[in-house]
């Protein structure tokens, strides 16, 4: 409400040096959504310090494709 000369400040509570190897240890097996809960945090924060950390919501889904480890072993994907 600018015309009434209050203004709104958003709260912020900073990452604390605990936190953020706890959140990256919890993002690799949990959701967002569950992060945040944990963390008692918006999941836009969640986001915004993972960002910071040069880490993503999807490290724990970041896993090797049928094709992709073919590739890695030097295989064809449908050999057995």
């Amino acid at each position: 409400m600018r015309w009434s000369g209050v203004t709104s400040k958003r709260s912020y509570r900073q990452c604390t040096k605990a936190e953020q190897p706890r959140l990256l240890d919890l993002i690799t097996s949990h959701s967002l959504q569950e992060v945040s809960t944990v963390l008692r945090r918006t999941p836009t924060s969640v986001r915004a310090m993972l960002h910071r950390l040069g880490a993503s919501a999807r490290m724990g889904q970041d896993w090797f494709t049928k094709h992709t480890l073919a590739e890695a072993l030097h295989v064809r994907a449908d050999e057995k």
